[in-house]
């Protein structure tokens, strides 16, 4: 962390969730466009530009329509997945979280939990964080299988979903909204 404070102080030094994140007119206009086409397109933003708020804003936007939503987040490394959870946090969305990749080796026990208790109408809104690989693997497939209420599959990086392993995951029955 110390690393990160030195290369990036402007984010640690001023905590976003302090001073609130104001998303700009082109990342509003980006949520815009893809509400109006029933929550599924593509961000294609340039590096820096916010793609993760631009995310995480469409988030809060669909969560105004629907009340009950899981969100899967996929993403190409394990260290992108940690900073998504840390913007999670710092962008202010009330959702559990859950990170299910190699990096915890109880994700399959905890996201039978969390599926559990979303039919039983427990818990409301998910957000599983996860890595290409694992999205694509038939334990995560088969858990994501069983839940029964809106789920919007957001891909970082989409690109490097594209392999045929990958693509497993890719299941268009299964993902009502995505990103």
């Amino acid at each position: 962390e110390e690393m990160i404070k030195r290369s990036r102080p402007n984010v640690l030094i001023f905590p976003k969730k302090n001073k609130g994140i104001e998303l700009r007119e082109y990342q509003l206009e980006a949520i815009s466009n893809w509400k109006g086409n029933d929550y599924k397109g593509v961000f294609e933003m340039a590096t820096g530009t916010g793609k993760t708020f631009s995310a995480l804003g469409g988030v809060k936007e669909l969560n105004k329509d629907i009340e009950e939503l899981v969100v899967v987040i996929s993403c190409p490394y394990t260290h992108l997945v940690l900073q998504w959870r840390d913007e999670i946090e710092e962008f202010n969305i009330d959702f559990d979280v859950i990170i299910a990749d190699s990096s915890n080796h109880k994700w399959k026990n905890e996201l039978m939990d969390k599926v559990y208790d979303i039919k039983n109408k427990i818990l409301r809104k998910l957000i599983i964080l996860t890595t290409h690989t694992t999205f694509a693997m038939s334990d995560f497939i088969d858990r994501v299988k069983d839940i029964k209420i809106p789920i919007l599959l957001i891909c970082d990086e989409v690109h490097g979903i594209g392999s045929k392993e990958r693509n497993k995951g890719l299941k268009e029955d299964l993902y009502k909204y995505r990103l």
